[in-house]
C-alpha cells in the first residue's frame, strides 16, 4: 500500500509540474506574459545586455542539472554542489556590478577618469 501512495503521490506531482509547464508556455505564446526586453540592456542603445544573458544561461542550466539529480534519486532531495553555489553566486555578482555600473554615476565617472590620465607631461 505504500508503493502505491509513493506512486500515486509522484504521479500527481508530474502532471501538476506538466500542467504548470503547459500553462506558462501558453501565456507566453498568448502574449499574457511578455518577455519583451527580457535580455535587453535598460542603458544606452538597449541591446543584447551580457550580464542577462550569462545570469539567465547559468540559472537555466544550474536548474536543469539539480532537477537531473532529483531525477536520479527522487527518493530525497540532493545537497546543492558547491561548484554550482560558486557559480550561480558568481554570475549573480557579474549582473550586480554590471547593473551597479551603469545605475551609478559616480562609480561609472571614476572608472573613466583612471582610464584618461596619462603619464606625465
Amino acid at each position: 500500500m505504500d508503493r502505491t501512495l509513493a506512486t500515486f503521490l509522484s504521479c500527481e506531482v508530474w502532471c501538476l509540474l506538466g500542467a504548470l509547464f503547459l500553462l506558462i508556455g501558453y501565456r507566453i505564446l498568448t502574449g499574457k506574459i511578455k518577455l519583451n526586453g527580457l535580455l535587453s540592456a535598460k542603458h544606452g542603445d538597449g541591446g543584447l545586455s551580457p550580464a542577462r544573458i550569462q545570469l539567465l544561461v547559468l540559472t537555466l542550466t544550474g536548474a536543469f542539472y539539480y532537477v537531473m539529480k532529483v531525477i536520479d534519486n527522487p527518493t530525497e532531495l540532493p545537497a546543492v554542489p558547491q561548484s554550482l553555489l560558486l557559480a550561480l553566486g558568481g554570475s549573480n555578482l557579474f549582473y550586480a556590478g554590471s547593473k551597479a555600473y551603469h545605475q551609478l554615476p559616480w562609480l561609472r565617472n571614476r572608472s573613466n577618469d583612471t582610464g584618461t590620465q596619462k603619464g606625465g607631461t
